[in-house]
This record gives C-alpha cells, sequence and structure tokens, in this order.
C-alpha cells in the first residue's frame, strides 16, 4: 500500500458527537441500526428508551426479523429487535444504573419482554 496525501479541498470536519447523535431510530433500515450501534461501542454507546429508562446497546448484528419499529421480538434468549425493516440482534446491553451485561442475561433477569417497544 503506498500513502497518498488527502486533497485539502475535499476534507471535512466531522460533527461532534452528543446524545442525540447516539440515540437509535428503529424506524431505520436493520443495517443502519446496527451501523450506528456498533459505531458507538464501547463509547459514548448507542441507546435507547425503555419504559422510561435508559439502555445502552453494545455489538449488533443484522437478522431476520418482523414487527413494529423498536418492538422487542421473541427470540431464544438473545435480544432482538424489529426496525423499519428487518431485525437487529444486541450483544450487550447496559441498564441505566448497571453494570454492562449480555443482553440474554438481562432478558433471562427483570429485563425486557416480547412485545415490549424500545423508544
Amino acid at each position: 500500500m503506498v500513502a497518498e496525501p488527502q486533497d485539502p479541498a475535499l476534507a471535512s470536519y466531522a460533527p461532534k458527537i452528543d446524545r442525540r447523535i447516539t440515540r437509535i431510530d428503529w424506524s431505520e433500515t436493520a443495517g443502519a441500526v446496527a451501523r450506528r450501534i456498533r459505531a458507538f461501542d464501547p463509547a459514548p454507546g448507542a441507546w435507547a428508551m425503555l419504559e422510561e429508562r435508559e439502555v445502552k446497546l453494545f455489538g449488533a448484528t443484522v437478522v431476520e426479523g418482523d414487527g413494529r419499529p423498536g418492538e422487542l421480538l421473541e427470540s431464544a434468549g438473545a435480544l432482538r429487535v424489529a426496525t423499519g425493516r428487518g431485525a437487529v440482534e444486541v450483544a450487550q446491553v447496559q441498564p441505566s444504573g448497571r453494570a454492562r451485561m449480555s443482553a440474554e442475561a438481562w432478558r433471562r433477569g427483570r429485563g425486557p419482554r416480547a412485545g415490549q417497544l424500545l423508544a
């Protein structure tokens, strides 16, 4: 690979990352949602609201699924969420005031149930 200088006329600044940018918009496609979650992992962390409590989301992949955008879907332990087109499976979460944990452990505990909506 040969290094090439960047053309300064084509360079641009990236916007500052703030909470607005890191909040998940579930109406986007599954690919866009998964990329946004991975982009902000580990910090500052992409997030959504579940029953007025913030949940940070980490390690998403695109999977098959259908439902209302933000709806938690039935799955065998994993956290599967419907998007505007398709679904994502989230590997890890960090509920407000708690440590980061596997999404499966969160669901087994007092975590979310299928049919609830992430906003």
